[in-house]
């Protein structure tokens, strides 16, 4: 923290710590979600509401909203807790 203070001072941007969660390195836009969301569930053939927020740090009503929406345009379907292959 003490460097990304120093850089800020120093006129710079902070850059951004690698392992920080994705809130912390700017959050991703709902298009870009959602295609990270169907990506998630083209590997692991499911998703979990619970670990999708936590894993773009938003909130579990964004990533119902994302989930609903999807489901609208026929790309998944909603179970309760998440989603799967349509």
């Amino acid at each position: 923290m003490p460097e990304q203070r120093a850089a800020a001072l120093a006129g710079g941007r902070p850059h951004p710590v690698p392992d920080a969660p994705p809130h912390a390195r700017g959050a991703l836009l709902p298009i870009q979600r959602k295609r990270a969301i169907l990506a998630i569930l083209a590997a692991d053939r499911a998703v979990e509401t619970a670990r999708l927020a936590a894993r773009f740090g938003v909130s579990t009503v964004t990533i119902r909203r994302d989930l609903g929406q999807l489901h609208e345009e026929g790309r998944l379907e909603r179970v309760r807790g998440g989603g799967r292959p349509r």
